[in-house]
């Protein structure tokens, strides 16, 4: 069965799953470079000392009432409104960047 990948660019390429390399699986796509216009909007800001990270039980409490995490879209919204990668990738890394600050957290508590 072939995967179907749609290139922002106009176009989409079909993937014969079936290929024999599996290694190249992708080796066909064109990987186009996606850049910021405003540096503002990448998750550097996570560190920057205004930032306020959230209290754990605040995002236990939303995780429970939204079953995902907060400031990251549902499965329904990805599947209504889909994603900019841009956006997508900056989200995420915020995320890693906040569980970096929580350990930082709880190993200063621990000590």
């Amino acid at each position: 069965m072939p995967v179907i990948v749609k290139a922002v660019q106009e176009q989409q390429t079909q993937i014969d799953t079936q290929e024999q390399n599996p290694s190249n699986l992708f080796s066909r796509i064109d990987h186009p470079i996606i850049k910021l216009s405003n540096s503002a909007d990448w998750s550097d800001k996570v560190f920057g000392p205004s930032y306020q990270l959230r209290p754990l039980s605040e995002v236990a409490n939303f995780i429970e009432e939204h079953q995902h995490l907060l400031e990251l879209p549902s499965a329904q919204e990805m599947m209504d409104a889909g994603l900019e990668l841009v956006n997508i990738n900056a989200l995420l890394l915020q995320k890693i960047e906040e569980l970096t600050l929580y350990q930082i957290e709880q190993e200063k508590s621990i000590k």
